[in-house]
């Protein structure tokens, strides 16, 4: 490389992840590419281009390069980064032990990370989630950084974001009772609630359990959010 990689843009291959792509660093330009597994597979087995859409063909050329060379090193993955437990921790870092358990007893079971969202802004501790749940991604870009001898810098120290109050989509309420909106409405609201969310750095698999909407389609709007 010809010089440190930014550590935003690790952080940032490692939030696009989801159970079926995966982040990598290419060693020679520095640069942070995300390929799916249908396009590690397609690279894997030959498969025509032709056969693939247009925006496809690129990731799959780039998925053979991954396979076919040594250049690429992957990213902590989703299971290596662990977010589930990240909340637990959160969640044990309260002071206010009434808190803590009400934050705790929150992410039993199914619909946790619902939950999850719905009492942090509920309780007010939103900014306090998000700034734990940076500082901890911060932390795992690191050692990975240095366990894999990458030069980086660290330009994550920024200002709060503005209009950050912990009330971003009160008004914008997706229970699944009986609505006499039509079904474009509905997703026209989904997608806002992802792209607000997303500005507010969640998770995608917390945005899709919230929303409903299916992670690859908010992968794709985080890659627009960021283009």
């Amino acid at each position: 490389m010809d010089g440190p990689v930014l550590l935003s843009e690790i952080i940032t291959g490692m939030d696009c992840q989801l159970e079926d792509s995966f982040s990598f660093l290419d060693q020679k330009t520095g640069a942070v590419v995300t390929v799916s597994r249908e396009e590690l597979s397609a690279a894997e087995e030959e498969k025509p281009l032709e056969q693939f859409p247009v925006w496809q063909q690129d990731c799959i050329e780039t998925a053979g390069e991954i396979l076919e060379t040594d250049d690429f090193i992957a990213l902590p993955s989703q299971f290596d980064i662990d977010e589930y437990n990240m909340m637990v921790e959160f969640c044990d870092s309260l002071d206010d032990g009434r808190l803590s358990n009400i934050m705790h007893n929150s992410i039993r079971g199914r619909g946790a990370f619902r939950r999850f969202k719905d009492n942090i802004h509920r309780y007010d501790i939103a900014e306090d989630w998000y700034r734990y749940r940076d500082e901890s991604l911060r932390k795992i870009a690191i050692v990975w950084c240095e366990e894999n001898g990458i030069n980086y810098v660290d330009d994550t120290r920024k200002p709060a974001r503005a209009g950050e109050t912990g009330q971003v989509t009160d008004d914008l309420q997706l229970e699944t009772e009986e609505t006499e909106e039509d079904d474009w409405t509905v997703l026209e609201k989904k997608l806002e609630l992802a792209k607000n969310m997303l500005l507010r750095k969640e998770g995608i698999q917390m945005i899709s359990e919230v929303t409903g909407l299916p992670p690859e389609i908010i992968k794709c709007l985080k890659r627009q959010l960021r283009s």
